[in-house]
C-alpha cells in the first residue's frame, strides 16, 4: 500500500513502526475510552444521587450530564468495531503513526510531557478558582484520558514498552501520586485540629507516655491500642512539635500500607521488572479501597515475609507475633494472621497422597492457635490498661443500621454496591481462571480459599451496619486483603496444582485489565475537590482567647475539661491547665452509641456535681436528627447521651469558632 510505503520512508533515521501492532493499540484505545465513560456514567449516577426526586433520589440536570458519556461510549464502541475492517484502518493509522514519530523527536522531554497530566489533574481538583471537575468532566474520565494522553509520552521515554503496559504503568502512577498528594494538607503547622477526631489520636497515643507528659500514669486507650502505640513513638522526644506528629502519621499510612503491596509483590517473586511495579502499585491501591489501616498491616507483615508451609513451627512463631498484635488491634483481624498463613499453604501445597485429615492439620493449627493467641492479647491488654472492664466490647452492643448496606445519606454509594465495585472484577477473574482449571486442583483447596472469603465478606459486612459505621469500605478491609493476595496467586500462576495436573492459562482482554486496575483507581481519586491550608495566625488567635478564659477560672474550685482540642494541652500550647484523662470526645461518642450506661452515669454525675469549672468542646447543638441526614443516628445519640447532659448543667461562657465552644457551670 502506498501510505505503508510512505510511512516507512527514512527507515535509516527513525525506527520502523509496525502497523499491525497500531492497528492493535488504537482499538485497544478505543475499547478503554469504552470502558472509562461506562464508569465514569456510573461515578456521575454516585454524585447525582440525593440531588432531587427523579427515581426518588435524582435531579434532572444531573442525569441529563450522564447522556454525553452514553454517546461517548456508543461513539468510541462503534469506531473500535470499525477498526476490525482494513479499509478502515487504513485511514486511522496515518495519523497514529506520525503522532508516534514526532514524540520519539522530543527525547528527555517525554518525562516531562509524561508528569504534567498528573500534576494538571491535581491542581485543577485542588483548586478552588477553577470549576469544579465534576461540573466540567467526571473525574474519571479526565483522570484516563490525562492517562491516555501520558501513555504516548512514556511510550517514546521508554521505546521498549507497547501502548497497553504503558497505559497500565501510566494510570497507576497517576493514581498513586494523587493519593499520595491528599497527605500534604495533613502535614499542617496549625494548632488546632483538623477533623472531628483528629486531635483525639495524638491523645491516645500520648497516654502510652502519661507519666512523662502529664506526671501521672493514665490508663491506656481502650479503643484500637496498637494504632496509637504505632502513633506514641514520637512521644520518646516529648519536646516534637504537632506537626511531626502529623507528618509521622502520614509515614505510617504510606510507609506500612507500601510495605505490605511490597512484600506481597516479593513473595510472588514477579520476572518482569514493569509487571512487578504495576502489580505493586495496584495492590497499593488496592488496600486503599478500604482503607486497610496501617496498623492491622503490621498483623500480616510477619506472615508475608517469612512464613514457609514446609517449616510448622517457625510459621506458627510468624502467626502468633502477628496474631498478638491483631489481639490489640480490632476484633474482626483477630483471626487474620491464621487465615493467611492458611492461605497461602492451600494454594501452594497441593493435597498429593495424604490423608485429608492430615492436609489440614496444619492451617487448621496455625489458624486455631492464632486466633487464640489474639484473643488471649486482647484478654490481657484489658486487665493490664488500667480501664474499667465495661468499656470494653462495645462493638457487641451497638445498634445495627441495615439500610447503609444500599446507597444512603451517610454513603451514597453504598456499602453494598461499593464492594461490588472494588471486588467484582477481581471475583469474576478469579472464579473464570479457578472454574477453567477446576480438576488442578483438589476440591478442598479452593473451597478452603472461597469460605475464607466468605467468612471474611460476611464479618465485614455486619461490621460495617454498627452504628458509626457504613460510611466507607474500612470494615471490609480483612476481605479486601486477602482477596489481594489471592488473586495475586492466582493471577502470576503461584497457585500449585496437584502433581498430575496441567492447568490451562486464562488469556485476558483489554477490557478485562482495564476493570482489574481501574477500580482501585476509581476509589483513589474519590477525594478529588479543593484543598484549603489552616490559618496559623487565626489559630493561635483563637488559643489566646481560650487562655484568657482559663485564666480567669484559676483558683476556682473544679477542673479544666478538654472534651475535644486536646493536642492544645499535650503540646502545651495552654498553660496552666492540667489533663482529664475522663470523657474524650471519641470515648464518649463511642458509650453513646453503645448505649454505655455505666460509664454514661458516671458523665452525668461529674456534671451534675459541678466537677469541672470550664468545659472546651466543638459548637453544641441539640437537634435532632432522621436517616436522611449525614451520620443521623449517631448525632442523635450524641445529642441525647452527651448534649443535653451538658446544657442541663452548663452554659455557654464563650463560643470562640466554629470549632471551640467553652461552656462554664450554671
Amino acid at each position: 500500500m502506498r501510505e505503508e510505503a510512505l510511512l516507512r520512508e527514512n527507515t535509516h533515521q527513525q525506527a520502523p513502526v509496525n502497523l499491525d501492532q497500531v492497528a492493535v493499540e488504537l482499538r485497544n484505545v478505543l475499547l478503554l475510552i469504552c470502558l472509562v465513560s461506562c464508569l465514569a456514567g456510573v461515578d456521575l449516577l454516585y454524585q447525582a444521587y440525593g440531588s432531587g426526586t427523579i427515581l426518588g433520589h435524582f435531579g434532572r440536570g444531573r442525569l441529563l450530564r450522564i447522556g454525553p458519556l452514553g454517546l461517548l461510549a456508543v461513539l468510541a464502541g462503534a469506531s473500535w468495531w470499525s477498526l476490525g475492517r482494513q479499509a478502515l484502518v487504513d485511514r486511522w493509522l496515518p495519523g497514529v503513526v506520525f503522532l508516534r514519530r514526532w514524540t520519539d523527536k522530543l527525547g528527555w522531554v517525554n518525562w516531562i510531557l509524561f508528569v504534567l497530566p498528573a500534576l494538571l489533574f491535581l491542581g485543577w481538583s485542588w483548586s478552588a478558582y477553577l470549576p469544579s471537575l465534576d461540573l466540567v468532566l467526571p473525574r474519571f474520565w479526565l483522570i484516563g484520558a490525562l492517562a491516555l494522553a501520558g501513555a504516548v509520552f512514556l511510550q517514546s521515554a521508554v521505546r521498549k514498552i507497547g501502548y497497553g503496559p504503558a497505559l497500565a504503568v501510566t494510570l497507576m502512577a497517576y493514581a498513586v501520586f494523587y493519593l499520595l498528594a491528599q497527605y500534604i494538607p495533613q502535614v499542617s503547622a496549625s494548632p488546632l485540629s483538623l477533623g472531628w477526631s483528629e486531635a483525639s489520636r495524638y491523645y491516645y497515643a500520648s497516654l502510652f507516655f502519661s507519666k512523662s507528659l502529664y506526671g501521672v500514669q493514665f490508663p491506656l486507650p481502650f479503643l484500637h491500642p496498637s494504632r496509637y502505640l504505632l502513633q506514641s513513638i514520637p512521644f520518646i522526644i516529648p519536646s516534637l512539635p504537632l506537626w511531626f506528629h502529623r507528618l509521622w502519621q502520614v509515614l505510617l499510612w504510606v510507609g506500612l500500607v507500601g510495605a505490605g503491596a511490597a512484600l506481597l509483590t516479593h513473595r510472588l517473586a514477579i520476572q518482569n521488572r514493569l509487571r512487578r511495579w504495576v502489580f505493586a502499585a495496584w495492590a497499593f491501591l488496592f488496600f486503599f479501597q478500604g482503607p486497610v489501616y496501617y496498623h492491622l498491616i503490621v498483623c500480616v507483615i510477619p506472615v508475608l515475609w517469612g512464613f514457609d508451609r514446609r517449616h510448622f513451627g517457625r510459621s506458627l512463631v510468624l502467626v502468633l507475633l502477628g496474631s498478638l498484635w491483631a489481639g490489640i488491634s480490632r476484633v474482626n483481624w483477630l483471626p487474620v494472621p491464621g487465615m493467611l498463613a492458611a492461605a497461602f499453604y492451600f494454594m501452594e501445597e497441593p493435597v498429593a497422597a495424604k490423608p485429608l485429615w492430615r492436609y489440614l492439620l496444619p492451617p487448621a493449627a496455625w489458624g486455631f492457635l492464632g486466633t487464640a493467641a489474639a484473643y488471649a492479647a486482647q484478654t490481657g491488654y484489658a486487665a493490664l490498661s488500667g480501664n474499667p472492664s465495661y468499656v470494653f466490647g462495645t462493638s457487641f452492643t451497638s445498634a445495627l443500621l441495615w439500610y447503609r448496606l444500599l446507597p444512603s445519606a451517610t454513603y451514597p454509594l453504598g456499602v453494598l454496591p461499593a464492594a461490588g465495585i472494588a471486588a467484582l472484577p477481581s471475583l469474576v477473574y478469579l472464579a473464570l481462571k479457578v472454574g477453567r482449571n477446576i480438576t488442578a486442583w483438589h476440591p478442598i483447596r479452593w473451597l478452603a480459599l472461597a469460605a475464607e472469603l466468605g467468612v471474611l465478606l460476611a464479618g465485614g459486612i455486619v461490621v460495617s451496619v454498627k452504628i458509626g459505621g457504613g460510611s466507607n469500605l474500612h470494615n471490609l478491609d480483612a476481605f479486601l486483603f486477602l482477596l489481594a493476595v489471592i488473586g495475586g496467586y492466582i493471577f502470576f500462576d503461584r497457585f500449585v496444582p496437584e502433581a498430575a495436573a496441567r492447568p490451562v492459562s486464562l488469556s485476558l482482554s483489554w477490557l478485562a485489565v482495564g476493570a482489574l486496575l481501574i477500580s482501585p483507581v476509581l476509589f483513589a481519586i474519590q477525594p478529588a475537590g479543593p484543598v484549603s491550608f489552616p490559618n496559623s495566625v487565626e489559630g493561635y488567635h483563637q488559643i489566646a482567647q481560650l487562655q484568657q478564659l482559663v485564666d480567669s477560672v484559676k483558683g476556682q474550685h473544679g477542673e479544666v475539661l478538654f472534651i475535644g482540642q486536646r493536642q492544645l494541652v499535650i503540646f502545651h500550647l495552654i498553660s496552666g491547665v492540667s489533663m482529664v484523662p475522663d470523657y474524650e470526645k471519641v470515648d464518649l461518642m463511642e458509650m453513646a452509641m453503645a448505649n454505655n450506661q455505666p460509664y454514661l452515669q458516671a458523665f452525668r454525675s461529674d456534671l451534675d456535681s459541678h466537677r469541672f469549672s470550664l468545659i472546651v468542646t466543638e459548637p453544641l447543638s441539640d437537634n435532632l436528627q432522621t436517616a436522611e441526614h449525614v451520620f443521623g443516628e449517631e448525632n442523635n445519640a450524641w445529642v441525647e447521651q452527651v448534649v443535653q447532659p451538658i446544657l442541663k448543667d452548663y452554659s455557654r461562657r464563650a463560643l470562640i469558632s466554629s470549632s471551640i465552644e467553652v461552656l462554664a457551670p450554671k
